[in-house]
């Protein structure tokens, strides 16, 4: 009996360990797809496939085709945190990047050390075939972290964290005319205490911001 109940006890163990080591397999190949030297890129076509060909029976095949990928923020420096809101067949991108050095508007010095963050933003008229030139949103001494975006017609809100007043506050910019152009910069939380965690949302011509 005792012989019955440690073989029972292998078996079920041998098959937990297959079924997780499937699991970190197929994990790790949707994770190697994505990234690619600290740059943004888009999916590549391989996740796609791998998912479709572990659930052939669920999954429409349809989902397979994926464009190559495309370098979004295309340096040599650190790209992350970034955010993705469509529009019809607008696709807007935002993320946060190392910068060196920064001179803000007001010709006030970044004193952080050689390096920056600072928010910066694309545009595909075309479905995310082809993309704008770069903005860059934030542009000052402080460094601008975590980007949230959000889109309702030809409108785009942009919010984000930034400590250019010595401490941490939520940081706003809209664009009227579809990412084109970007209006002036508006401090939501004004604060003497520390906000961050922004996130945003917009219907029609309402645009709500919440923060911790």
């Amino acid at each position: 009996m005792l012989r019955n109940r440690l073989f029972r006890q292998l078996y079920l163990l041998s098959i937990f360990s297959i079924l997780g080591l499937t699991s970190i397999i197929a994990l790790e190949l949707s994770f190697n797809s994505v990234a690619n030297h600290n740059n943004l890129l888009a999916f590549e076509q391989k996740i796609a496939s791998a998912y479709a060909q572990g659930s052939a029976n669920n999954i429409d095949k349809s989902y397979e085709i994926f464009g190559n990928p495309i370098n979004i923020s295309n340096n040599p420096r650190d790209s992350v945190y970034s955010q993705v809101a469509t529009y019809k067949n607008n696709t807007y991108v935002v993320w946060e990047e190392e910068t060196p050095s920064t001179t803000a508007d007001n010709g006030e010095s970044s004193s952080r050390g050689s390096t920056n963050y600072d928010i910066f933003f694309k545009k595909s008229t075309d479905g995310g075939l082809t993309f704008s030139k770069v903005i860059n949103i934030s542009y000052n001494a402080g460094f601008s972290q975590h980007p949230q975006i959000a889109v309702s017609g030809s409108n785009v809100y942009l919010a984000w964290t930034d400590d250019t007043s010595s401490n941490k506050q939520i940081l706003f910019r809209m664009s009227s005319d579809e990412g084109s152009s970007f209006g002036r910069t508006i401090k939501l939380s004004d604060s003497p205490s520390e906000s961050y965690n922004q996130e945003i949302s917009a219907y029609g011509n309402n645009v709500y911001v919440v923060w911790e």
